[in-house]
């Protein structure tokens, strides 16, 4: 969930959100939903 989803549903302003998330260490998208590991194979 992005900060500007928990905007809209929770009706809370902005800064307030970010400085929530900040304080959490979640203030990028990517640290909230980290990308799924890349798989590599090795032919023998």
């Amino acid at each position: 969930m992005t900060g500007a989803t928990i905007v809209a549903k929770l009706w809370l302003a902005r800064s307030t959100v970010a400085r929530w998330l900040r304080r959490e260490g979640l203030e990028r998208l990517a640290q909230i939903d980290p990308p799924a590991p890349v798989r590599r194979y090795q032919h023998d």
